[in-house]
């Protein structure tokens, strides 16, 4: 971050600029930067600038609920998901540079966020329980741990990789019993040792409801002063902020997908990014335009999910409206005419939304010219 920003700096010559950014905008360092050029950051907070204790001791004064908290995007026509926020502060201080300034810590709530949390904690409990039950179950194929010992080390590693330490009480059992053994052939009767381990598992369900109450909270940090920008404009321009990372990742994984490159000539290459940020560039245009089109005149699309033609929806995504265009022929005959399966309605409309109804036919105009892609 900071070289980019130290760039950013060259370029303006005035101080107050906001920086917007993720969790690794955080760091120390960066912040302190930051705060030493006289600007202001804005970014969520991770467990390394946050500690578990300091997020319960932030959290204790607001209680179980959060209803009572101001809010964002709560209104019944709001298309952005519900956000409660709550403001606190702390003091940082650098022995090195010999500088102190106050954070502001904005704590914000999701409450859909935190459902997904409590859904996935719910189930890595189940898991957990479950791998930790059938240790002490037998079973042909299964190695099952031999002393205490093992049990013990087994149990903590299954905690350890669920995440869901102090959510279990265990109670370990060792049994030991005599048995005896008949003499067969060359060998005499006698009596074995047989040790049977057991395992009693019990939910602590005063943790698992304190951890389920922590999920969906975010922590921010940011320097602006309270006279420049409220609380709740402080939430807003995070939760609206540019992230120019997605369109970096649809670049190289997904729309376009550059990676991997098995081109070898640079010429080549340098052909292949242009014309790939080109099909990007377009691939973020196309559902713009739609969305503005469907907003201006009020309206769905719908026959656009596969599988559920009734299903509606105003921010159909880059995907979802190429998808509509699949199983278009075009048939080139010998006479020299292109023959085209004709429109259906939804892939008119898409057209039409974008602007561009007389595309389709122009662009089959153009096969007939016998064009080549090839390299001269």
């Amino acid at each position: 971050y900071l070289p980019i920003i130290e760039r950013v700096q060259s370029m303006f010559e005035n101080k107050g600029n906001l920086y917007v950014g993720d969790s690794q905008l955080g760091s120390m360092p960066n912040r302190v930067a930051i705060q030493s050029s006289e600007d202001y950051y804005l970014c969520p907070l991770g467990k390394k600038q946050v500690s578990e204790d300091q997020l319960n001791s932030y959290l204790d004064p607001i209680g179980a609920s959060y209803k009572g908290l101001p809010s964002l995007f709560t209104e019944a026509n709001s298309k952005r998901k519900a956000v409660y926020f709550y403001e606190t502060s702390e003091t940082l201080a650098t022995e090195q540079n010999q500088m102190s300034w106050i954070e502001r810590r904005i704590l914000v709530y999701s409450p859909d966020y935190a459902a997904g949390l409590v859904k996935s904690f719910t189930k890595r409990l189940a898991e957990a329980e479950d791998k930790m039950t059938k240790l002490v179950i037998s079973k042909r194929g299964r190695r099952n741990p031999k002393t205490l010992k093992d049990l013990h080390a087994r149990t903590t590693a299954i905690i350890k990789q669920y995440k869901v330490e102090g959510c279990f009480e265990l109670k370990f059992e060792e049994h030991t019993e005599q048995v005896k053994i008949n003499k067969y052939k060359d060998q005499a009767e006698r009596i074995e040792k047989k040790i049977r381990l057991g395992l009693e598992i019990t939910r602590n369900t005063s943790v698992i409801e304190q951890q389920k109450r922590r999920l969906g909270w975010q922590v921010y940090g940011s320097n602006v002063p309270a006279t420049l920008m409220e609380t709740a404009d402080l939430v807003k321009a995070y939760r609206e902020e540019y992230r120019i990372e997605h369109l970096v990742d649809y670049l190289l994984n997904r729309h376009t997908a550059l990676l991997p490159v098995y081109l070898k000539k640079e010429q080549r290459v340098k052909g292949l990014v242009r014309l790939l940020s080109l099909a990007m560039r377009c691939s973020m245009l196309i559902p713009s335009r739609v969305r503005s089109a469907l907003a201006e005149r009020k309206e769905v699309l719908t026959d656009i999910y596969p599988g559920n033609k009734g299903r509606k929806t105003a921010e159909p995504t880059t995907p979802m409206i190429l998808r509509a265009f699949r199983g278009i022929i075009a048939v080139s005959l010998a006479s020299g005419t292109v023959e085209v399966v004709a429109l259906n309605n939804t892939q008119t409309r898409i057209l039409e939304l974008l602007k561009i109804p007389e595309s389709y036919k122009h662009t089959f105009e153009v096969f007939k010219t016998g064009f080549s892609l090839r390299e001269p």
